[in-house]
Parts: C-alpha cells; sequence; structure tokens
C-alpha cells in the first residue's frame, strides 16, 4: 500500500498519513487509485454486534465510549485506533477531521524497572492522555462552543491540567526534581503562570493563587502528610430547593465532589414527614459508601406511637477514612422544642447535645473534626445579657482540642464573617483556627440560597500550625436550600509543621507555653493572641500575675507596645509634649513614634499618655505604622458603608479605619456597629496587634 500500513496509526510519514486518512474518508482510494470497495471499508468500520464502540477492525465512538481516546465532542461516528506505543488516529467524518498522534512514551526510559517495567517516563506526562488532546482540538471548533471566545475555557483547561498533575504528585508520593511527574508538573504549572500574564483575568489570577499554594504544598509533602477533601453541607433535612425531599440528589453532589470527609447539617433521623421519618443518615451512608456518625441535637419519642424508633435531628459526618473514635458534646441551645426552656424561664438556657466530633485516620494520621450548628437568632434572648451564639462559641472552644492532632471546625455558623455583628463568632475562633474560604477561597464563597447565593455563613476552618489550606470553592447545587462548600487541605501528621508568614491568622506554633496569667483560661477568647503579644514581649502583665484582659488601653501603652514591635530603636530627640517628659516609662516609645510620624498630639504641645486609646485611634495609629514600615497600606472607603455607625468615624481616622477593616485588623461589634470611639481593653488590642503582625 505504498507505506500505508502498520499499526495502530504508527506509519511511514505525514504524507502516507495523509492518504490514510483520504482512504478511510472517501471509503475506496485515494487519488486516482482505486484500492477496495466502499462495501469493504464500510464493513471495516461497522460496529460489531455487542458494542457500538467496537468495529471489525478499529475502535469507533459510539455512545462517547471512547472519550479516553476520541474526547466527549466526536460524532459517534468517529472511527479509529489507538496503540500501546502512545499513538492515535481518529477520523470523524461528519466534521472532516482527520487526527492522527504520535508521541514517543514507549520510546522514553523506564522510570522505575524495579517497580514496573511497563511503567515509562512518557506515562507521566499530559501528552500521553490522547483523549485530552482530542478534547482540545474539539474545543477550538467554532461550532462545538456557544461561546464568542474559546479561549478563557482552554486557560481554565490548562489550569486544571496543573492541578490535576500537582495531585498526582503528591497522591504518589513523589518529589524528586529529576522524576518525569515533577518535571511535567512544573512545565504546566510554568504555562499557567504565562497565560495568567498574557491574559490577567480574574479567573487566571485566582488559578496562578491555587497552582502556587499547591506547588508549594507539594515542595513540603512528607511521609506524614496528606491530602483531604472535607466538604460541609447543610442537608436541609434531605429537601431540596424546592423543599422535595431528594436524598439521592444530596447523594450524587457528594460524591461527585470527591469529598474524603463531609460534615452534615440539619439531618433528620426518623423525624417526621418531611423526610418520610426516614433515617437519612444510614441512606446517605449507603449511597456514597462512606463511614457514618451521628451527633443529635434533639430526641424525643416518635409523634407515631409506642414500637416506633426516636425522632432525631442533629449534625452527622459522612468518611471514606475509619472513624476511630466519635463524641456528641452537649452546649448551650436555646431549643425550638416544646417544653424546652425558653426566655424569662428560669433554667433557659438550656443545654443539648449536638456538637460532634470525630477523629479519623488518614493513612496513619490522625485527624479531628468537629461539626456544628450556631443559632439562627442574632438577637440577645428577652432578659439575657448577650446572645447564644456567644455562649456557643465559648462551649466551643473549652470542648475543643487543637494541639494534639491536625483539627479542622467545620459546619453552619448561621453568622455571615462580612457582617460586622458576627464578631463575636468570629473573632475568638479566627484566633485559634484559619478560615479556607478566606485564605484560598473562589469567589465570594457565598452558600445561600442555593438558588441565589448572598450569604457566607457555611464555613471549613483549620489549624494553621498543622494544615495547609491548597483551595477551597462553593459547589453550584441546588439538591439543598444550601450549597455545599469544600476545601482541599493539606494535613501535617506527626512531624511538626511551622507555615509561612502571611496570609491568614496565625497562632503561636510552639507547643509548649507556660500561662503566667492567672485571670487568662485555656478557653479566653483571646487566649492565643495573649499569648502570641506576651511571647513576642510586646506586653507585660501587670501586678499580681494577672493580664488584666478587660483594662482599657492608654495611649501611652499603645505606642510602647509598637515601640516594642519595631525593635526599641534608640532615641535622641524629644519632640517636645509637656505631659510626656524623659525619664517616663513611656517617653522613648511617643517620641519614636512621634518623630515616625506613628502618633499624634491632641493639641496645646499635649499628648495626654493616659487617656484611653480608642478603637479609631488603633485604626489609624496601625495604619501610619503600617505606611511607615514601607508597606502600600491602601484603604478602600466603601468598606465601611455596610455599618451602622460608619457616620461616626471622625474624618481624620477614615483611612485607618477603612484599611483596618479591609485587612480584617478591626471588626464589627453586636448591632453591626464599629464603634469608632469605644475604648479598647488589652485583650481587643492584642488580637487586632496579632493579626496586624502575623501579616
Amino acid at each position: 500500500m505504498g507505506g500505508v500500513s502498520g499499526h495502530a496509526g504508527l506509519f511511514a510519514n505525514a504524507e502516507d498519513l495523509a492518504t490514510l486518512a483520504q482512504v478511510m474518508l472517501s471509503q475506496s482510494g485515494y487519488g486516482d487509485n482505486r484500492l477496495f470497495s466502499a462495501n469493504v471499508n464500510e464493513y471495516f468500520t461497522s460496529r460489531k454486534d455487542s458494542s457500538s464502540t467496537w468495529g471489525q477492525g478499529w475502535w469507533r465512538q459510539g455512545d462517547c465510549g471512547r472519550p479516553w481516546y476520541f474526547g466527549v465532542q466526536a460524532s459517534r461516528d468517529t472511527i479509529g485506533h489507538q496503540g500501546w506505543t502512545g499513538t492515535l488516529t481518529a477520523i470523524d467524518p461528519e466534521q472532516d477531521l482527520v487526527v492522527v498522534y504520535l508521541t514517543n512514551k514507549i520510546n522514553s526510559h523506564v522510570t522505575n524497572k524495579e517497580a514496573n517495567p511497563n511503567q515509562f517516563d512518557g506515562n507521566w506526562y499530559t501528552a500521553s492522555t490522547l483523549g485530552f488532546v482530542s478534547a482540545i482540538l474539539y474545543q477550538g471548533l467554532t461550532e462545538n462552543s456557544s461561546a464568542d471566545d474559546i479561549q478563557p475555557a482552554l486557560d481554565a483547561l490548562l489550569g486544571d491540567m496543573a492541578v490535576d498533575k500537582i495531585c498526582l504528585a503528591a497522591a504518589e508520593g513523589i518529589t524528586d526534581p529529576t522524576h518525569p511527574l515533577v518535571r511535567s508538573t512544573e512545565c504546566i504549572s510554568d504555562l499557567v503562570y504565562q497565560t495568567a500574564q498574557a491574559r490577567p483575568t480574574t479567573a487566571n489570577l485566582a488559578m496562578v493563587d491555587t497552582v502556587s499554594a499547591q506547588l508549594c504544598a507539594l515542595a513540603k509533602f512528607g511521609n506524614d502528610d496528606r491530602l483531604v477533601r472535607v466538604m460541609t453541607y447543610n442537608v436541609h433535612f434531605g429537601q431540596n430547593m424546592g423543599n422535595n425531599y431528594d436524598l439521592q440528589s444530596i447523594a450524587n453532589v457528594i460524591t461527585d465532589s470527591g469529598a474524603d470527609i463531609v460534615c452534615l447539617q440539619e439531618v433528620d433521623v426518623n423525624w417526621g414527614e418531611r423526610s418520610n421519618f426516614d433515617d437519612t443518615l444510614a441512606i446517605l451512608a449507603e449511597m456514597t459508601g462512606m463511614e457514618s456518625f451521628y451527633a443529635y441535637i434533639y430526641d424525643k419519642p416518635s409523634s407515631r406511637g409506642p414500637g416506633y424508633p426516636n425522632e432525631r435531628f442533629g449534625v452527622a459526618f459522612l468518611s471514606k477514612y475509619p472513624i476511630i473514635s466519635s463524641d456528641n458534646h452537649e452546649i448551650t441551645r436555646w431549643s425550638t422544642q416544646d417544653g424546652d426552656p425558653q426566655p424569662g424561664d428560669p433554667n433557659f438556657p438550656g443545654t443539648t447535645p449536638g456538637f460532634g466530633e470525630i477523629v479519623v485516620d488518614v493513612d496513619g494520621v490522625n485527624v479531628r473534626l468537629y461539626n456544628t450548628h450556631l443559632d439562627y437568632r442574632g438577637e440577645n434572648p428577652h432578659d439575657y445579657p448577650h446572645t447564644i451564639r456567644l455562649d456557643q462559641v465559648n462551649d466551643m472552644l473549652k470542648i475543643m482540642d487543637v494541639e494534639a492532632y491536625p483539627t479542622i471546625l467545620a459546619g453552619d455558623m448561621n453568622a455571615d464573617v462580612a457582617d460586622g455583628s458576627a464578631a463575636e463568632v468570629f473573632d475568638p475562633l479566627l484566633a485559634k483556627f484559619d478560615d479556607a474560604g478566606a485564605l484560598k477561597g473562589k469567589g465570594d464563597c457565598n452558600s445561600l440560597p442555593s438558588n441565589s447565593p448572598d450569604r457566607r455563613i457555611d464555613y471549613i476552618l483549620t489549624t494553621p500550625s498543622s494544615i495547609d489550606v491548597l483551595n477551597s470553592f462553593v459547589i453550584n447545587s441546588q439538591a439543598s436550600d444550601h450549597c455545599p462548600v469544600v476545601a482541599d487541605l493539606l494535613v501535617h501528621g506527626t512531624t511538626p509543621y511551622v507555615p509561612p508568614t502571611g496570609g491568614g491568622n496565625t497562632k503561636p506554633t510552639e507547643p509548649e507555653w507556660e500561662n503566667p496569667y492567672s485571670d487568662v483560661s485555656d478557653g479566653h477568647w483571646a487566649y492565643d493572641a495573649i499569648r502570641f503579644v506576651t511571647e513576642e514581649k510586646l506586653f507585660q502583665g501587670v501586678t499580681d500575675g494577672s493580664f488584666a484582659p478587660n483594662m482599657t488601653m492608654s495611649r501611652a501603652m499603645l505606642a510602647t507596645v509598637l515601640y516594642r514591635a519595631a525593635g526599641s530603636p534608640s532615641v535622641t530627640t524629644s519632640v517636645g509634649f509637656t505631659d510626656a517628659p524623659g525619664g517616663k516609662w513611656y517617653s522613648d516609645a511617643v517620641n519614636w513614634a512621634a518623630t515616625e510620624g506613628i502618633v499624634k498630639g491632641v493639641g496645646g504641645s499635649r499628648f495626654a499618655p493616659d487617656d484611653n486609646v480608642s478603637r479609631e485611634q488603633i485604626a489609624a495609629i496601625l495604619h501610619r505604622y503600617a505606611i511607615a514600615s514601607g508597606e502600600d497600606a491602601k484603604a478602600n472607603a466603601a468598606v465601611l458603608n455596610s455599618f451602622g455607625d460608619s457616620t461616626a468615624v471622625h474624618a481624620w481616622a477614615a483611612d485607618g479605619m477603612a484599611w483596618a477593616v479591609g485587612e480584617g485588623i478591626l471588626t464589627g461589634k453586636p448591632g453591626n456597629l464599629l464603634a469608632p470611639t469605644e475604648s479598647a481593653t488589652r485583650a481587643e488590642v492584642a488580637v487586632m496587634l496579632m493579626r496586624f503582625l502575623s501579616e
């Protein structure tokens, strides 16, 4: 046949390959050469009776049965063949398209002869995934894309390639820079960076962040490190956005997500007609093939009468990994059940279980997870001094052990971190945990309502000293009234790991600390911040071995703290404040801060060292400190508009307040208030300084 021969598309040269394509398309020959009748060609490519994807000679696409060869957009009459040597021939008559793809993967070196003599270096490269190349080619055909510009889809495909390669390298535990998989990973990642440089769209820049984080994690991947995908999902009793009971759709979302561990909220077990009195957890566990643990909030006799199982409602876990221990902790509740204590009752508020805990064995590394569903009411109950959510957060902090194992807290917080009134929830939690969505989230991470998400109330929080957040995203699904939230985590096992500075809320990483303060318990909401400022020698305790966390802070004290943070530089000049003469404990600090433009006087050559420092003064002073340190501390005034008292911010403090709020250094007070003129306590300043100095 003049060179038109061989196996699986491995032919003599490009001219011969073109000849082959013409023969198959014309079904009889090429040019003036008639080789055989059309019915011979038709028989050669017709389907076998047993399968639409098998021809008498070559493969067929059939009902998209050969996507790993032909991609997913090839017509059903596409024919061709794939060879073990790394070649592909595909002919699509409907598109008048011929693809001949030759690789040398089998001609490359054997990666590890002892481990697998048939695993070649070429197998590790994306080029050996034949169907992927077909998919790119079909994407480039105008009629196969409804978009005017297909470039964003191709860019996204490239990013997905890079992420998949990195995850494969991590799963294989391969970090040797000479290994072909690592080299392939680096090449594709470089293309992601080049793409973002050429087309700096939001999506491309976000992909750079994701790839960078995962490459960084891959470089640190050790024998005790594990990649884990965690999901938190309020399943709304098993009802979808249309209030129809549909557990199968929820199970499909979980399975399709690839989640390893799932924290569920609003889980019915024999609860009522809304979920057919089903044990929805048992059904979901069966549908997903995962282990489960249930932490009920309410447990009451069946409304159907004796002989029926109790009706339960609560939170639950699903896990692909073995659950080696579990617990259901009690926390404060404002019960929704008849007969339970209500505001005004002497026993209000009560406590119920429903703060779930499990420890899972992730291939030899223990990981602890907590699952919560906080009260949905953000107001104070009648005749009660604060919200129930505040009690619940304090209860959880007392219960959680974040030192023994890498720890994850997930669930429905019924509060949006962007809402200033939610500070009572997030300030104490984010002093101990990183917010996966804030660190590596895609988009705004809003999860409610699922048909048009405009609120972010579902969270995955992680201990920063033992877990790296690689990325986090929300799955667009209306299988519940909430969208599920997912995070990919690099969990560090027994070997201590100290994360790089920058981004997130950093807690001290040394496991041992002898707390010198009699008035600061381990469960104090600002415990880690107080520890931070003490270990950094920024604060000192007051008399009798106490820290006095609720004591207000003076202007002189704040200047002294920042002076210490700057390394206590030598001071040779005085700015001449009449009420801050030399020889005082704060003299050098005030003169240094004033000389650097960090603090200002109050008029009349006075500094007012003993006056309490207000929240807006702290923001303005920290803003000036950042600028003096060379930071590009830009402020966006619009971030203040969502607060009810934004107009109370003085003009001189507006930039500082906007910057501090935008950086997450200062958060709102209950009632969605900034409280700019309110005096700050030592504990509050400690938290602000930890956030600021840890960035």
